[in-house]
């Protein structure tokens, strides 16, 4: 019998608008995943993810219009630790995506299986040719599928252990951090 997950390319993009430095951001997505950094790579029991400036950052273009994810400022390559089930793999994205956006940062994931991620209701507000009657009802654009050629090929880590918990909120995050001796400061 073939598995769901068997017929699905896994990897997921995730573009996401921040004023978070580099350094402060992928801090940010370990404590929103409850995962373990190290440089740009954040690591859980489901997700590993690989935080990298967006090469098609335009400041401007992020602002307005329908394909301003496309240029927000930082992009998320995000596979699934090796093993763990689709459902899981799954609901922790989406997880992630509610994180982000009770954090008031647009996100947008472009994967094969956005119809199973929560609905991204903050695009029904952006301008463009977008309204509520023709909004894709899931977190990605169907219309940009991204090339299997842009993943990094990174290999899975595993053996991290966390539990997931809320989505965390900045105020959330600034203690964290604070705690930790540091504080994020948009650049």
């Amino acid at each position: 019998m073939k598995n769901d997950s068997d017929s699905l390319d896994l990897f997921c993009r995730v573009n996401i608008q921040s004023e978070f430095s580099h350094k402060e951001f992928v801090s940010f997505i370990a404590c929103s995943v409850g995962g373990v950094n190290r440089m740009n790579l954040v690591t859980t029991d489901r997700l590993d993810i690989s935080v990298d400036d967006n090469d098609e950052f335009d400041a401007e273009k992020a602002r307005t219009g329908r394909d301003r994810w496309l240029f927000f400022r930082y992009s998320l390559e995000v596979d699934p630790i090796e093993g763990v089930s689709l459902s899981d793999y799954v609901a922790a994205i989406g997880n992630l995506l509610k994180s982000l956006w009770s954090s008031d940062m647009d996100a947008v994931a472009a994967c094969e299986f956005e119809d199973r991620l929560p609905r991204n209701v903050r695009r029904l507000k952006w301008g463009g040719a977008e309204s509520a009657q023709d909004a894709t009802p899931s977190s990605g654009d169907q219309s940009r599928p991204i090339p299997r050629n842009v993943r990094h090929g990174l290999p899975n880590a595993s053996g991290i252990e966390h539990s997931f918990g809320k989505p965390v909120t900045l105020e959330a995050l600034t203690r964290r951090l604070k705690a930790n001796g540091s504080s994020p400061k948009p650049q």
